[in-house]
């Protein structure tokens, strides 16, 4: 299921990871978890002051927790959810948000998925820098947010009916 380049390399990743307090594979699954999450229920979520998206729970496989837990070298959770966002869905920074310092870990499935729809996920630190992680289908993501914030820009009407689809769990230290 993970890409077999990816299995070989544990240590290399992890090295990456613990220097960079990122990581983003490319090509990172077969076929058959993305098949499984685009069939999902997602259930609709909007504050108008908060967000607009859809989410569903989700529980990754023992294969993904072991190859990404091997990589943080500590064990994760299975606490995922699925997140979908089309035209008009969007997150906020807000004060009412408890924004919790750890690490986010994002498969991402944005098939088709252009920049200029928007949907990009943004991690800013409350002094002007960003980091901007563009949708791209296939990819895990390992990000380290420090004292980083995190916000999905708006999706906008270029986007039509497609969805941006990605798998989410974030996790203390």
């Amino acid at each position: 299921m993970i890409n077999k380049i990816y299995l070989n390399k544990i240590s290399d990743l992890k090295e990456h990871f613990s220097k960079n307090g990122s990581l983003i594979l490319h090509e990172f699954l077969s076929e058959d978890i993305k098949k499984e999450v685009l069939n999902l229920k997602f259930i609709k979520e909007y504050s108008p002051m908060k967000y607009s998206y859809s989410k569903s729970n989700f529980k990754l496989n023992n294969e993904i927790l072991d190859f990404i837990s091997k990589i943080l070298g500590k064990e994760i959770n299975n606490n995922f959810e699925s997140f979908s966002f089309g035209w008009k869905d969007y997150t906020i920074l807000s004060d009412e948000i408890n924004y919790e310092y750890g690490i986010d870990i994002i498969i991402d499935f944005a098939d088709d998925w252009d920049s200029n729809f928007g949907g990009s996920i943004v991690y800013v630190d409350g002094s002007g820098n960003y980091t901007k992680i563009e949708p791209s289908s296939n990819t895990l993501i390992l990000f380290d947010k420090k004292d980083n914030k995190r916000f999905i820009q708006y999706v906008n009407n270029f986007a039509k009916d497609k969805k941006r689809i990605f798998i989410l769990g974030s996790f203390k230290y």
